[in-house]
């Protein structure tokens, strides 16, 4: 069984389990990654001297696109499909050292990727 079998709570060869989701404790996961990603695209675009860079704005693009999925989600009816396909879609913008000036990105940057860790365990109520 791989990891994502796993997470998404598939077992061997026998039917897929069914997952009620806390639905009210899923929209206030997925406010708080909406607004850490929110505020993460705002602290990135804060970089004027990084705004140059095409990779910068496009990580800056991809957080706003993945909040703005989060906040559809959170106004829908959000299944565990796409509470994990959300949470695999944030990915970090800084890897590995921190380079100088940057401390304040990487440590919003922690805690969107915590919120998106978050969303991707099952809640004690969502056992099967």
């Amino acid at each position: 069984m791989g990891l994502l079998d796993r997470l998404r709570g598939r077992g061997g060869g026998g039917p897929d389990p069914t997952i009620v989701l806390d639905l009210d404790a899923r929209r206030e996961q997925l406010q708080a990654l909406e607004q850490s990603l929110d505020a993460l695209a705002r602290l990135m675009r804060e970089r004027e001297d990084l705004m140059v860079n095409p990779g910068w704005r496009a990580k800056i693009t991809e957080y706003d696109l993945v909040a703005g999925e989060a906040m559809q989600l959170r106004r829908g009816t959000p299944t565990r499909e796409a509470i994990l396909d959300l949470a695999f879609e944030v990915r970090p913008a800084v890897k590995g050292e921190v380079p100088a000036g940057l401390e304040q990105v990487a440590a919003q940057q922690e805690d969107a990727l915590a919120a998106a860790n978050r969303l991707a365990e099952l809640l004690p109520g969502e056992r099967r």
